[in-house]
């Protein structure tokens, strides 16, 4: 099989997937960054067992002593990072990539709800590979004692 003929317009397709994937990534780098503490004193006091009387002021000064300082908050930052970061942008690109099929070229500020529904699975289904297998293996981090 032969490649198709190049137009301006996959360019322009092209050039709107990788603004897609990198707004996607950016966005949730930020939105990971800002509240992974907190999720990271939420799994630990979800984790404690059922006789302790932790609040949120105590886990977080547990924390911040057991672990040498404001790092502990950080504890498993890594997969949801980059999972995050890769989920975010798959979902702005197969949201937008599925409207554009919905809808043709008309006008995305116009689309109907039936059309954003459709995206917006296609979007959910294109994502949730990525997000599943690292939220196990983040909360796996965050409750790890030994602060791996």
């Amino acid at each position: 099989s032969s490649l198709p003929p190049y137009s301006p317009r996959s360019t322009l397709l092209m050039t709107d997937v990788l603004k897609d994937l990198l707004g996607g990534s950016i966005a949730g780098g930020v939105g990971v960054v800002i509240g992974h503490p907190l999720d990271t004193l939420k799994v630990l006091m979800q984790t404690a067992g059922g006789g302790s009387n932790l609040t949120l002021a105590s886990t977080f000064r547990a924390v911040l002593e057991g672990e040498g300082g404001a790092g502990g908050l950080f504890r498993g930052l890594a997969p949801p990072m980059i999972s995050v970061a890769v989920n975010q942008a798959v979902c702005f690109a197969s949201f937008n990539a599925a409207l554009k099929v919905v809808q043709g070229d008309a006008d995305p500020g116009g689309a109907p709800i039936g059309g954003i529904f459709l995206a917006g699975a296609a979007s959910g289904a294109a994502t949730v590979a990525v997000t599943t297998p690292t939220d196990l293996l983040k909360i796996r981090m965050q409750i790890d004692q030994k602060g791996g």
